[in-house]
């Protein structure tokens, strides 16, 4: 078996082998073939093979469950070029004639087609759809034959929930959001179409054509070095309001801040060989080198320290994590750190040095930096109360 770090680009897909009973049948129907469909263009879409450590809900998708065949129906007597597609979750002949053909009522002709199978999910179970059936887009994405998979990676707050963040967020807009969702239940036949969830960590089959590739970091663009500056001289925490975390002048924070950076970013990362990171981002970043000292930006009140190693807790992302409540309410969030320097419930003024920053849980070495979380009732954008002068 070849693992998936071995396992070239170009691979991704791998072409259909025919089975020798198949070929003479597939040279005898020739004429019901789509001019536009070769036995080249044949799927059966390896994806790789490598297991993933998942949550216990998510569901590893390794390989594309769907390829061209030649089917003959025993009830209607009759061959027709097909493409062969696993039972859905959730969908009757009807539903999957939705989906795949764009018209219920096709699904009599199906399930007629597939001789009244009955259908169980779960039993790795495969019915026969004609090719002459199938809905365009459909039929444009498979003689593509360029696949890669989507991970969800997600943060604390405002999660990837459902395949219409995917839709909206990740992929670009040569289709319709319904288009798009539409193909994605149609390449990941797990995903439930009626709620559409999708868990954290879950594999996400989609055709390399869809992604938006302008969010992708193929190597994430290192900040520009920032000037030597003196931090600002301590002031008797009675006569100052707020600070930026830095303690610098504002105008360094925003010489460095990228899109990327900002509150709401979606972004997507490269791992390499059709694999793809998703995430929104849910904080501000604020890039500086690793050791940097950081500071609170308003007075308040420590309530909890973290770090988990992974495999140990889902926030091992979160690396050395510390949180404070201001005296005004919100909670405070830094990420990524190297060290704190404080414990639950003790009193921080803006002269307390809370921690330094690093790269620890998923920071990238190359992009050392503190990830910062402003929560009232929900998770805000921290800009407002982060990138500020001293008052």
């Amino acid at each position: 078996m070849q693992k998936e770090d071995q396992l070239p680009r170009r691979n991704l897909i791998w072409p259909f082998r025919k089975e020798k009973n198949n070929e003479k049948i597939i040279e005898e129907n020739k004429e019901s073939q789509p001019s536009n469909i070769t036995r080249r263009s044949i799927l059966a879409g390896a994806l790789g093979t490598v297991l993933f450590v998942l949550s216990r809900k998510a569901f590893a998708r390794n390989f594309l469950k769907i390829s061209y065949k030649v089917h003959k129906s025993r009830l209607l007597n009759k061959k027709e070029y097909s493409l062969k597609i696993p039972v859905h979750k959730g969908l009757s002949y009807y539903g999957l004639a939705e989906l795949y053909t764009g018209n219920q009522t096709n699904g009599l002709y199906i399930q007629n087609f597939n001789d009244n199978l009955k259908l169980f999910y779960g039993r790795n179970q495969y019915i026969y759809i004609p090719v002459r059936l199938l809905r365009p887009i459909l039929r444009k994405v498979l003689e593509e034959n360029n696949f890669a998979r989507f991970i969800i990676d997600n943060e604390e707050e405002d999660k990837i929930n459902n395949l219409w963040d995917i839709a909206v967020g990740f992929m670009n807009n040569s289709l319709s959001v319904q288009e798009k969702i539409d193909i994605l239940l149609m390449l990941n036949d797990e995903i439930d179409p009626n709620t559409k969830i999708v868990y954290d960590e879950q594999y996400i089959i989609v055709p390399d054509s869809l992604i938006e590739k302008r969010l992708i970091d193929e190597e994430i663009p290192k900040p520009t070095p920032a000037p030597t500056i003196k931090p600002i001289p301590k002031i008797p925490p009675t006569l100052r309001k707020r600070q930026n975390p830095y303690r610098v002048d504002i105008s360094v924070i925003k010489k460095r801040l990228r899109p990327r950076d900002l509150f709401g970013a979606r972004r997507i990362r490269s791992l390499g060989r059709g694999r793809y990171l998703i995430r929104k981002h849910t904080g501000l970043d604020l890039v500086s080198p690793i050791g940097t000292n950081l500071y609170a930006v308003s007075p308040g009140i420590v309530t909890e320290v973290y770090y988990y190693k992974k495999g140990q807790h889902s926030l091992w992302r979160n690396g050395k994590t510390l949180r404070y409540k201001t005296d005004s309410g919100l909670l405070i969030t830094y990420l990524h750190l190297k060290e704190y320097n404080i414990k639950p419930g003790q009193r921080i003024n803006l002269n307390t040095l809370l921690g330094k920053v690093g790269i620890t849980g998923n920071a990238d070495k190359s992009n050392p930096h503190v990830h910062i979380q402003v929560k009232k009732a929900t998770v805000i954008d921290p800009y407002p109360y982060v990138v500020v002068d001293t008052e």
